[in-house]
């Protein structure tokens, strides 16, 4: 096997468990955030520290004309 080969696999392997931590950290802010051990203000400070914010896409809701919340940011003219 190459060096570059080998290279390679050593850093594929580095980023899988890099994405396997991510996971943990998102699993763990979604239950604290779940069982009010931490607000959503607090989750995303959280997500942000870890480097997963991301990973999720907040958007602030808005209320439609006839008064319905929407949790995305697409608002039509």
């Amino acid at each position: 096997m190459s060096d570059r080969v080998d290279y390679l696999l050593k850093e594929l392997r580095c980023a899988a468990l890099r994405a396997r931590l991510a996971a943990e950290d998102l699993d763990a802010i979604a239950l604290a955030t779940k069982h009010g051990l931490v607000t959503p203000e607090q989750a995303l400070e959280l997500l942000a520290d870890c480097d997963t914010l991301y990973y999720i896409q907040p958007t602030t809701p808005w209320r439609d004309p006839d008064g319905k919340i929407h949790a995305d940011a697409k608002v039509s003219a």
